[in-house]
């Protein structure tokens, strides 16, 4: 899990907030494949999170444009649900030994007012 700590200036209701995360746990970094933001601290009124995904590996690595935004509440990840799941299923390739920066919109979520740990 991608941990990022928000110090959002609103209130919060979390009832639109239900489903748990099916993985609790998710290392920053697997097979070769690092995940960082370029921010530690995003706030309700940033638009996105910049994602940098860096491919260490000998192989090329291939995802798509879904993506998911979880909370901690509880010592527990539940998803945060979008409006609209909108993805449009691109592939993106990232060569070996390389690196780039994904944007990922917040505008798509229900309800962005992340006091508590956000992860990705």
């Amino acid at each position: 899990m991608l941990s990022l700590l928000s110090l959002a200036g609103c209130q919060t209701d979390d009832s639109h907030i239900k489903e748990e995360a099916p993985i609790q746990e998710r290392p920053h970094s697997n097979s070769g494949i690092h995940l960082s933001t370029e921010k530690e601290i995003y706030t309700a009124s940033d638009d996105e999170i910049a994602v940098n995904i860096e491919n260490e590996s000998p192989m090329e690595f291939s995802y798509s444009d879904y993506f998911a935004i979880e909370k901690k509440m509880n010592g527990k990840w539940y998803s945060v649900p979008f409006k609209e799941e909108t993805f449009k299923g691109i592939g993106t390739l990232l060569q070996p030994k390389t690196s780039l920066s994904q944007p990922l919109s917040l505008g798509r979520l229900k309800k962005v007012c992340p006091q508590d740990n956000i992860g990705l």
